[in-house]
């Protein structure tokens, strides 16, 4: 038996922007996805892919040889990781060439949470067959590639697509003040491939502000109080709504939080946000869950 892993994903800078060469800065968390190889005496590949707690959500049955699906939960899935297991053999033809195997992937964290159900997957498969993580990806979806720099990096990193290549670079990013920052679930999951799809339609005919996001995103690295921390949150999310013309995250659900800055994570409209506060955590997690927001946790539970 074999076993796999890959880190889950945040972005703190640069979302969207760094579809067009942006620097964003990006950190893995604590939780992922497993990948478990076991042989079997059968002659097809058996897929089963679980939540946290163990049910499953998605399964599946492909031939060994030809990879041809006989069996599937939901087909889109089906199709999508039969392509990604085609490319990997693809490119390398040692990949796959047992006459039965029983898959098991694990989320650590829930489904919905967004931090990168997709790119956890692809960064195991490509551990597994000993592939190129990025080059899986571009060629079974799309995606900047950040969330697979996270997958298969331990620490936080900038990430930049520079002559369509990825750009890993290892950073000392653990601001003095995290003890003052939290994570908060919107309990909106959140699909990327829309968000992509409404940057590109909303800024296709804008100048984008690739330095001004370069700057932020420098100065996230570089600041050392939360007040200065705050305005660069505001400053930035005050650009991509203005790009995307979405209201922020602050705007929709919490305009009467005077305790510190509200910053959306990823694609916007779900999944978590970066709350800063200059009080305790229990008054904190007390306004957002009185809110109805109840999945409250701060940086050191969170961040890799």
């Amino acid at each position: 038996m074999q076993t796999f892993r890959a880190n889950g994903k945040l972005l703190i800078s640069g979302e969207y922007f760094v579809l067009d060469g942006a620097t964003a800065l990006a950190v893995p968390t604590q939780k992922g996805q497993t990948l478990q190889v076991e042989k079997s005496n059968t002659n097809d590949i058996h897929w089963q892919s679980q939540l946290i707690d163990g049910s499953v959500w998605f399964e599946c049955r492909f031939d060994a040889n030809t990879l041809a699906i006989s069996y599937q939960t939901d087909e889109a899935v089906a199709i999508r990781l039969m392509k990604m297991l085609q490319y990997a053999k693809s490119e390398n033809s040692n990949f796959l060439i047992e006459n039965g195997l029983k898959i098991t992937t694990r989320l650590e964290f829930q489904q919905d949470w967004g931090l990168g159900s997709s790119s956890t997957l692809v960064c195991t498969i490509a551990k597994w067959a000993k592939v190129d993580a990025f080059q899986l990806l571009f060629n079974s979806m799309k995606g900047s590639g950040y969330d697979i720099a996270c997958g298969m990096t331990d620490a936080p990193l900038l990430y930049q697509i520079k002559q369509q290549t990825p750009k890993v670079q290892i950073v000392d990013f653990k601001p003095i003040f995290s003890n003052q920052l939290y994570f908060v679930h919107l309990g909106k999951k959140q699909n990327s491939r829309e968000g992509i799809a409404r940057y590109r339609e909303k800024s296709a005919l804008q100048q984008l502000p690739i330095s001004t996001i370069n700057d932020l995103t420098k100065a996230f690295l570089e600041v050392n109080d939360i007040a200065s921390f705050n305005k660069i949150i505001f400053e930035h999310e005050q650009i991509v709504a203005n790009i995307i013309e979405l209201p922020r995250a602050k705007d929709l659900f919490f305009k009467d939080y005077t305790y510190g800055e509200i910053k959306s994570l990823g694609a916007w409209g779900g999944d978590f946000i970066l709350v800063s506060s200059d009080t305790n955590f229990k008054f904190t997690k007390e306004y957002f869950t009185q809110k109805g927001f109840s999945t409250i946790l701060p940086y050191s539970k969170m961040i890799l």
